[in-house]
């Protein structure tokens, strides 16, 4: 598989956005100095109107400007195909169903 940029992380977006699943696994703790992990599920994804350059219009999603800030891996499970994202502020996972 080719390596995933941020080019092909907006395309994975824009092609898939009616049936796009989301997964929060971390976020970013200012008061500790550190990022919050949780166990959670994929959450159909919900659009918002925030922050377009950053979150893409999905809730949850948050890449940063930085050059190599965000690093992405394919993500693939027997219910979701997708691509996992970690920054500096979150760890997220967004996916189709299979």
């Amino acid at each position: 598989m080719r390596k995933i940029t941020k080019a092909t992380f907006k395309s994975f977006i824009k092609k898939n956005r009616d049936k796009l699943h989301i997964k929060i696994t971390g976020i970013l703790n200012p008061i500790e100095d550190g990022m919050d992990f949780k166990k959670s599920e994929f959450e159909p994804a919900k659009s918002i109107n925030k922050y377009l350059d950053y979150t893409l219009g999905i809730e949850g999603i948050y890449l940063v400007d930085f050059r190599r800030g965000n690093y992405f891996k394919p993500y693939k499970d027997d219910n979701f195909t997708g691509i996992e994202v970690s920054n500096c502020c979150t760890y997220f996972t967004v996916a189709v169903p299979n």
